[in-house]
């Protein structure tokens, strides 16, 4: 047996005993040695998991150098603004202005002032000067201004926009000179009387009285709708 063989013998049986591969590199010059290199399978692990770890590393350096994306404020704002509320005179949904000009409504309160002052007596169903009931003056003295309304209470009613009251503060509010005042429902009304304004009116009232200026009762005779004319 020569020397390399010897050389190769033994460099075969170190490999048998450890369980690795062996590479003999023989070197160009005869005098020089092989070289044994001995390659293991713990070190092809470790070099792969240092090569995944590299490649890891590397994803995440990547992934870092981008920057985040904000995402849009979609954000619904639901506030509904508040009202406040105001308080109102309860009134007749149907209730408008009315038709009588400033002229006509100082007419009307001068005809009534008139009647007023003249002890016309209160006679049931009296339409003239000779005796007023309480809508036969109101037709009289609308006439007086120029004015059609008929003697009669509810048919009065027709004739005007209405508005519901409910203490003389109300009708002060309210009403104005030259208005009618009505006791009753709608529809049903008994009694009616001329505004003059300051929370008085002149009537017709009862029998055994005379036509005469009186003052809104809240207590013991207070209206309960006015009437302002509306043809």
């Amino acid at each position: 047996m020569t020397a390399d063989d010897y050389q190769t013998a033994l460099a075969a049986e170190v490999a048998d005993a450890m369980g690795e591969d062996i590479v003999v590199e023989t070197p160009s010059m005869p005098s020089s040695a092989p070289t044994i290199v001995v390659s293991s399978a713990t070190d092809t692990a470790t070099s792969t998991s240092v090569a995944a770890s590299s490649s890891a590393a590397g994803s995440s350096a990547a992934a870092s150098s981008v920057a985040p994306t904000t995402p849009a404020d979609t954000t619904v704002d639901n506030t509904v603004p508040s009202t406040t509320p105001t308080a109102v005179l309860p009134v007749n949904p149907d209730v408008v202005s009315g038709s009588l000009t400033a002229t006509q409504r100082q007419t009307i309160v001068t005809a009534a002032l008139k009647y007023a002052g003249q002890g016309i007596p209160y006679v049931w169903g009296g339409k003239t000067p000779a005796g007023f009931d309480c809508s036969g003056l109101a037709a009289w003295v609308y006439q007086d201004a120029g004015l059609s309304l008929p003697s009669y209470t509810v048919s009065e009613e027709s004739y005007v926009a209405t508005t519901d009251v409910r203490t003389k503060a109300d009708v002060m509010a309210v009403a104005q000179p030259g208005d009618l005042l009505f006791w009753g429902g709608h529809g049903a009304s008994w009694h009616v009387a001329i505004y003059i304004g300051g929370g008085q009116y002149v009537a017709a009232p009862a029998p055994g009285k005379n036509v005469q200026i009186e003052t809104v009762d809240e207590v013991n005779f207070m209206p309960n709708f006015i009437g302002s004319y509306n043809i």
